[in-house]
């Protein structure tokens, strides 16, 4: 019997470990874009601020347009369209939300769509 409790709890840690560690790697996530000279980023903040953002990396005289999004748990949904301006922080198109995090089976998301070059 104190074998097959043994194997219980180790099978149910297991899971719920991996678990754990899989929703913090995903809290953060970011991609390269048009061969690393823009990139997209997402996630939710330290302050429990969902966020979805891209930023241009090279001053090439290319700029890029895009919408980025975020959406609660809760169906709620944010958005905003619009072309960067400058490099990194001082140009880059960006929407936050205050996460809810009210259903825990549902996650809350973060990305971007329409990403293209203005020149």
């Amino acid at each position: 019997m104190k074998k097959f409790f043994k194997h219980l709890c180790i099978g149910i840690s297991i899971p719920i470990v991996t678990l754990c560690f899989s929703s913090l790697v995903f809290a953060w996530s970011a991609t390269t874009l048009d061969h690393g000279n823009a990139k997209w980023e997402g996630g939710e903040s330290k302050n429990s601020y969902l966020y979805s953002r891209v930023m241009d990396l090279k001053r090439d005289g290319i700029r890029y347009h895009a919408t980025v999004w975020v959406k609660c748990d809760n169906g709620s949904y944010n958005y905003k369209e619009g072309k960067t301006t400058d490099l990194g922080s001082n140009g880059w198109i960006q929407v936050r939300k205050k996460a809810s995090h009210t259903n825990p089976f549902v996650s809350e998301k973060a990305g971007y769509k329409d990403f293209g070059r203005v020149k």
